[in-house]
């Protein structure tokens, strides 16, 4: 058992899916193949929803490798497709594109979080929460989040599928659901945070503003928020983001401008 990892949940998590807010009625119908009644046709030979993502990087030179680990970090993570019906429930049991964008930044600025407390917004399956503890050092402090029950107990397990040596920083595993009360609540449990990130977690516009209560709360006065944002056909881009953080006090630069996929790095002013 590696101690430096902690994952546990905790008794006071409030039950709740990302769907609650993505479709605060009823949810439209995922699919089109309905019977005359109204209800989903079952499909018997539907292909297996779960999915493994493997991943393998580079081991910087922060951290030393122990043998047989050939200078890379390998990491496996446990979800579901993106057309899964868990997936329709809760957006965090699969893994978006952004994420390995904000791994790529996170890879080559690795420097800057040695030593650090470092936050994941909305962690989902936990892919860049987990690289930052492995590539990181004793001394560094991850805390991976996210609000939707379902999605922790899938990025518990894969913490725990995921462990690092003893010559790692400590990780942690919490429900953060955003807003000014909930953050103070996290702000006095687990204090602030030198680097916040997050990966495609903006996907409608309810959430914005509780998003900037939660990082403005908990981000220390000359930290660092690092966003990595995929361009969407859904209602809500970072021209909603942008001018709400400019109100909340934040200054922002696109770091890894992509065709389609961005790295905004935003600190206060």
């Amino acid at each position: 058992k590696n101690h430096a990892m902690s994952c546990p949940a905790e008794e006071e998590e409030t039950s709740w899916t990302d769907a609650q807010i993505r479709w605060p009625e009823d949810p439209p119908n995922k699919r089109d193949d309905e019977d005359d009644d109204g209800g989903a046709a079952i499909d018997i030979f539907q292909d297996d929803p779960r999915e493994t993502f493997s991943f393998r990087f580079p081991r910087p030179a922060s951290v030393s490798s122990s043998p047989g680990e050939e200078g890379e970090i390998e990491i496996e993570l446990k979800g579901y497709n993106e057309d899964s019906d868990q997936t329709w429930q809760s957006t965090g049991l699969t893994l978006w594109p952004a994420s390995r964008n904000l791994c790529d930044y996170l890879q080559k600025h690795v420097d800057s979080l040695c030593g650090k407390r470092i936050l994941e917004l909305g962690a989902g399956l936990g892919l860049c929460g987990i690289l930052v503890h492995h590539m990181t050092p004793k001394g560094t402090e991850v805390f991976v989040t996210d609000g939707d029950t379902d999605a922790l107990r899938q990025l518990r397990e894969n913490i725990r599928c995921n462990p690092n040596s003893d010559d790692c920083g400590t990780m942690s595993c919490s429900q953060l659901l955003w807003g000014e009360s909930t953050s103070a609540s996290f702000l006095q449990k687990h204090g602030s945070f030198d680097v916040i990130i997050a990966a495609d977690i903006v996907y409608v516009k309810d959430i914005i503003q509780p998003l900037w209560d939660t990082v403005k709360l908990l981000l220390k006065p000359d930290g660092m928020f690092i966003l990595a944002y995929r361009k969407r056909e859904v209602p809500v881009s970072m021209e909603d983001v942008i001018p709400v953080g400019q109100e909340c006090g934040f200054c922002h630069e696109c770091a890894d401008d992509g065709k389609d996929i961005h790295v905004f790095t935003m600190r206060k002013v």
